[in-house]
């Protein structure tokens, strides 16, 4: 019987990146060179500069640019120099996704607990703003998943790990999708929109009182109701 699977829909990041990335293994984009501006090619490619941004996140985590604030994104690579990829799909098994979810529970509990560890005031400062901006887009499931990211790449950075931040921010990229489903999800269910927030005021709480083991529980029970929005099957090892 084949297994059940959770269609997710290519965005037009995905697009972007591939294109982008079709010019610099084509060699328009050599090594060495800047790629035209994000408001450039948000034009050129009749899209808006956040999916500009993030497709430039994704050419990042393969390794074929690096961008620094104020000078562009330089190409240093035409081949993909990833280890570990996770790759992006048109089409998810429910079972994998299940263990990715259950994988970056794994990543984010203990995000959730060094942070409460080791954040400091201002640490804790830009994770309420953070969480502050996740209430105002508490019923916008597309800005709510921009808000969703944001809070949860505060923690990583309170976790004083750039490691951790960016396999974070790697993780959400590639769940972008799946990330916004369940947040559509939430949103077309009374009183569900308010529920994912009072999870990640849990969360917050429990580093604001620098309890490291209530960040974790917070954390993964936030992420397993998330997984149980998306009606995934159960992550007994999370929960």
């Amino acid at each position: 019987m084949p297994k059940e699977r959770l269609l997710v829909s290519v965005t037009l990041a995905d697009r972007a990146a591939d294109a982008i990335e079709k010019r610099i293994r084509g060699g328009k984009s050599q090594i060495g060179s800047k790629l035209p501006t994000v408001a450039e090619l948000a034009r050129e490619f009749g899209v808006s500069p956040p999916v500009i941004r993030e497709a430039l996140s994704r050419l990042r985590s393969n390794g074929l640019i690096s961008t620094r604030q104020g000078s562009g994104s330089v190409v240093i690579s035409d081949a993909d120099r990833r280890g570990f990829r996770i790759g992006r799909h048109s089409v998810w098994d429910r079972s994998s996704l299940s263990q990715l979810f259950e994988f970056r529970a794994d990543v984010e509990a203990t995000s959730a607990s060094r942070a409460a560890a080791a954040a400091t005031r201002s640490d804790v400062t830009a994770l309420r703003a953070a969480l502050r901006k996740l209430k105002q887009h508490i019923d916008d499931s597309d800005l709510g998943a921009d808000a969703d990211l944001a809070f949860h790449q505060a923690i990583a950075r309170a976790s004083h790990n750039r490691f951790r931040l960016e396999l974070i921010g790697y993780l959400h990229c590639e769940m972008h999708d799946a990330i916004h489903i369940a947040r559509g999800n939430s949103a077309q269910s009374p009183g569900k929109p308010v529920v994912v927030q009072r999870e990640h005021e849990a969360v917050y709480r429990a580093i604001e009182r620098h309890d490291p083991t209530a960040a974790d529980a917070a954390m993964r029970s936030h992420l397993l109701a998330a997984a149980e929005r998306l009606g995934l099957p159960s992550m007994t090892a999370t929960a």
